[in-house]
């Protein structure tokens, strides 16, 4: 199992935070990585939660690939965990949206759990590593640029 932890604080009220990081219709243009998502199940009452699954495309280390997430949790404004099967490995990834420590801001935390299902999941997961914490330290940084923006909704 290979996990990592991330926290980057963000001058955006969680709330904001929160409705940035789940308007999947939005996301490509809130992190460049992404070049398209395709919406297989909105979830509950057509919002984002528990059952939501989607397919994202994104660019990474020059070549895209397609995986298909789905939102295993969720409490909604706060946080939600999205899970993945890619390689033969299962990842869960946590996010949480909390006050900031001096109340101007929030606190967005990501857990990412990697279960390799193999010996070859295993190898893959532990190579793989590095480049997800960087990718997803990209993406945390593109929500707080979208965020903090004025011209952002």
């Amino acid at each position: 199992m290979a996990e990592f932890t991330l926290t980057r604080t963000i001058q955006s009220p969680p709330a904001r935070v929160y409705q940035l990081a789940t308007d999947l219709a939005a996301l490509h243009e809130i992190i460049p990585a992404i070049t398209r998502v395709e919406v297989v199940s909105p979830g509950p009452n057509g919002r984002f939660g528990v059952g939501t699954r989607w397919r994202e495309t994104r660019k990474s280390m020059g070549k895209e690939m397609t995986v298909e997430l789905w939102v295993s949790a969720c409490d909604p404004g706060r946080s939600f965990t999205v899970d993945a099967e890619v390689m033969n490995t299962h990842y869960a990834s946590k996010f949480e949206f909390t006050t900031s420590a001096d109340g101007r801001g929030t606190d967005a935390t990501l857990r990412c759990v990697a279960t390799p299902r193999t010996f070859g999941g295993r190898v893959m997961a532990a190579l793989t590593k590095g480049a997800m914490a960087k990718g997803m330290r990209g993406d945390l940084d593109c929500l707080a640029k979208a965020a903090e923006s004025p011209g952002q909704a």
